[in-house]
């Protein structure tokens, strides 16, 4: 358990009413008893706050809640991030080595690694120290994974990229000889699929957060501290500057590239390089003012094809 008190200080947070009170768990507004802390990520929901039976809650410094102890900080989601991590630990299996695991030959593993049960790791990998990999997950040979990296169930890092060459009617496939690289702290989600690269290496760097179900094929670089969310499809050597966030279903062709601190609007069609700070949507993706402003006119068009067909019936009689 920890002090209201002890939390603001973890947090850097300012306490408003009781900071001796315990804290036990952390829970949803709706669902809290006695002894747990709640966020509020919306200032409308102040007032509903007041009858929840947390003990405490999190919220925005402008924002109070009469009868209850709050902490007041700057960003309540990421306060959120650290106070759950006090309390509620990851699911994980056993640390260690599963002994239904298949390591290859010169296989290099740091401390506190977990390989849980069926995971195939391939010759001369590395992977760094505190990395969690769960079930079911394929590191192909030369893959190098970074430390405190988590690699969720079924993905596959180090496959072959997709190439081939056609002669004479015949597709040729191109062997892929490179590797994979992943940075310290980066969280790969279930089901990714990241190629190796055709005679270099496909890089995913430090901090990177990659969601489910993302495929990312030869030769690409993702730079530091991006989030990119579920179903995203990159082709081959695309890079990404860093801190870059990318929604769900984007698509990326060949050779794109994207500038650091830019903003890739979900269902996004990447056809053409885009420079730093950028807020791109649509397809074919482009700057999201003049994409929003093309939606606007395509959905006039049919109240002026209206219009047309009254001024020719005008004109008829």
């Amino acid at each position: 358990m920890k002090t209201i008190n002890e939390l603001a200080k973890f947090i850097g947070g300012i306490v408003e009413g009781n900071g001796n009170l315990k804290i036990k768990n952390t829970a949803e507004l709706d669902n809290a008893v006695p002894g747990d802390i709640v966020f509020l990520f919306e200032t409308g929901l102040a007032d509903s706050a007041k009858s929840s039976k947390a003990s405490a809650i999190v919220t925005f410094e402008n924002v109070s809640v009469d009868g209850k102890a709050v902490i007041k900080v700057k960003n309540p989601k990421a306060a959120m991030a650290k106070i759950k991590a006090l309390f509620e630990k990851p699911v994980r299996f056993n640390s260690g080595v599963s002994k239904k695991a298949f390591i290859g030959k010169k296989v290099k593993i740091g401390k506190n690694v977990t390989i849980s049960p069926h995971v195939v790791i391939g010759d001369s990998v590395k992977i760094g120290n505190d990395t969690i990999i769960y079930p079911n997950v394929t590191i192909y040979p030369k893959s190098e994974i970074g430390s405190n990296v988590i690699i969720h169930a079924g993905a596959v890092i180090g496959s072959d990229g997709f190439g081939y060459v056609k002669e004479n009617g015949k597709w040729i496939k191109i062997p892929h000889t490179g590797n994979v690289i992943i940075g310290d702290n980066v969280e790969i989600g279930a089901n990714v699929t990241i190629d190796r690269g055709a005679f270099s290496s496909t890089i995913i760097k430090s901090g990177t957060k990659l969601d489910n179900l993302i495929q990312i094929a030869h030769n690409c670089e993702i730079g530091h501290d991006c989030a990119i969310t579920a179903t995203v499809s990159m082709a081959g050597s695309v890079k990404i500057g860093d801190r870059v966030q990318i929604g769900g279903q984007a698509i990326f062709r060949d050779h794109v590239s994207i500038g650091s601190d830019s903003i890739v609007i979900g269902r996004s069609g990447v056809t053409k390089d885009f420079p730093e700070k950028s807020f791109i949507s649509g397809y074919p993706a482009q700057d999201h003012k003049k994409e929003l402003n093309l939606s606007a006119q395509i959905r006039r068009i049919p109240d002026i094809i209206k219009k047309v067909d009254e001024i020719e019936k005008k004109l008829q009689k």
